[in-house]
């Protein structure tokens, strides 16, 4: 991706995270957040963490595909206080998505 491109959909990315404070139905909160996900280029991924923790299900179910497709170490911490302390919706996701991601490094590792 070019880098005008990224840093304008980082931009746009950005302003719909700050919107999100302000979307009180569910669904509408769902689909905002996945369109920042979407945008939201691969070196910037630190900012969707806080969406773990948003309290929408829907969000939290899918978010660690995220870091998942990334393979974002980073998240990883995040997954593992998720897997044991999150609400139910974000605990089974985060442990998959641990797994996957220790079978993804352990493939990469020794290939």
């Amino acid at each position: 991706m070019p880098e005008l491109e990224k840093k304008q959909n980082l931009e746009i990315a950005k302003h719909f995270l700050d919107s999100l404070s302000n979307i009180d139905d569910e669904d509408v909160y769902s689909q905002t957040a996945k369109k920042i996900w979407h945008l939201i280029p691969g070196d910037n991924l630190d900012l969707l963490i806080p969406l773990m923790e948003s309290g929408n299900m829907y969000v939290e179910q899918d978010i660690s595909d995220i870091f998942v497709f990334h393979n974002y170490r980073n998240a990883i911490p995040a997954l593992r206080e998720a897997a044991e302390n999150g609400s139910i919706y974000i605990q089974d996701s985060a442990k998959i998505a641990l797994k996957k991601m220790r079978d993804n490094f352990k493939r990469t590792e020794y290939a």
